[in-house]
């Protein structure tokens, strides 16, 4: 355990160094996150199965990638027994169930409650040209948040063009890049970003009722509010956190933590925007 802690401070700190060498990190994740399985510590190995997967699914993108990925790696049948073990675990453990979300479960909020106070926006970045087989779902996005946004009196931030600050970047930056722009211009107190391909299945449920559910304090006179020190949530989808699905409060840590994502335009200052070599298949010459 203690061999693995000094190879993940040694290269895994780093994202553009872990990323040059992706499954060997995965494989470090994973088998620091099976010895704290085998010590009962589930939790913990969750979060390491999730970045040897964050790992995974990188791999599985780049060129030869899913090719490469039918091979045995570090001593690891990645789709026979990292698979197996991370999704095992994660079902054991239900962590998107609601009894298992951090939130006050004795207090009752209403699925359709709305504070008239709060200014809540949704965005949603669908960039997919004409071309593209996706396009149809531009329609059925926007007509989707519209209903949702003109029922409970949010601002809908649907948009097909990416932000001027991601422009020069790949298109998923750019579901960073808008809330950014939006928390500077000041006009929400929170924002929730979809995925284009997420969409409001119970119209019913508010993002009030959310954030004053599973963000929320008890107050001594026995009214709730929205705790002060809660500034991110994030949805999980049973294997780990979804990244597609988030909601940010208009505060200096919000701003500052999604800032710290998106990072500097340079290469060398921003780990995610250093050119990374493709996978070799065993065998193959690329």
């Amino acid at each position: 355990m203690e061999s693995y802690h000094l190879l993940m401070e040694s290269y895994a700190l780093d994202a553009g160094i872990a990323l040059h060498c992706r499954m060997g990190a995965a494989t470090v994740f994973y088998r620091q996150g099976r010895l704290y399985l085998g010590l009962g510590y589930l939790q913990r190995a969750a979060n390491l199965f999730q970045l040897a997967m964050s790992m995974f699914w990188d791999a599985s993108r780049a060129e030869n990638g899913m090719a490469c990925l039918q091979y045995e790696m570090w001593g690891i049948r990645w789709f026979e027994d990292f698979m197996e073990t991370y999704l095992t675990n994660a079902a054991n453990l239900r962590r998107n169930d609601l009894a298992m979300l951090p939130h006050l479960s004795d207090l009752q909020v209403p699925p359709s409650y709305r504070d008239p106070s709060l200014r809540i926006a949704v965005f949603s970045l669908c960039d997919y040209s004409p071309e593209s087989p996706m396009y149809w779902l531009l329609a059925r996005s926007r007509q989707n948040r519209e209903a949702y946004c003109s029922r409970h009196g949010y601002g809908l931030e649907w948009t097909s063009q990416r932000p001027s600050s991601s422009k020069d970047r790949h298109p998923v930056w750019g579901q960073i890049a808008g809330p950014l722009e939006l928390l500077a211009g000041g006009k929400y107190d929170w924002i929730l970003s979809m995925d284009c391909d997420s969409l409001f299945v119970d119209m019913t449920v508010t993002v009030d009722s959310l954030l004053y559910r599973f963000a929320s304090r008890a107050t001594p006179w026995g009214k709730l509010e929205i705790d002060p020190d809660v500034h991110f949530l994030i949805s999980e989808d049973g294997r780990g956190l979804a990244g597609g699905n988030w909601i940010v409060r208009n505060s200096q840590e919000g701003r500052a933590f999604l800032q710290g994502i998106f990072g500097p335009d340079d290469a060398n200052g921003n780990p995610y925007l250093r050119p990374v070599c493709n996978l070799q298949v065993p065998g193959r010459a690329t």
